[in-house]
């Protein structure tokens, strides 16, 4: 049996449990972030503060330019809650993660 076949059914409480792990995913970079830059932690001490294992955290975002990508999509969606302009390049991401939370 292939490990990556599509499962036949659809389970929404499944689609709800992967939601809020990838925002506790993308929440604890955001507090990485706000120490460091994204070069100074790894994808495991992202699996640590969001309390989940590190293959959890590729599986979600198979790379750190996705989690990063993945960050600047959940800031960009505040901003538009919050009708402001979102960041476009890493630089102006770290300068609006405090603002964001």
């Amino acid at each position: 049996m292939n490990a990556k076949a599509e499962r036949p059914y659809s389970s929404p409480l499944r689609t709800e449990q992967a939601a809020a792990t990838r925002a506790r995913i993308v929440g604890a970079t955001v507090a990485l972030l706000q120490d460091n830059d994204e070069s100074s932690f790894s994808m495991q001490d992202v699996a640590d503060r969001a309390g989940v294992a590190v293959r959890t955290v590729y599986r979600a975002f198979p790379t750190k330019d996705d989690l990063i990508a993945g960050v600047l999509d959940a800031i960009r969606a505040r901003f538009d809650a919050r009708a402001g302009e979102p960041p476009t390049t890493s630089e102006e991401l770290r300068a609006s993660v405090p603002a964001a939370v």
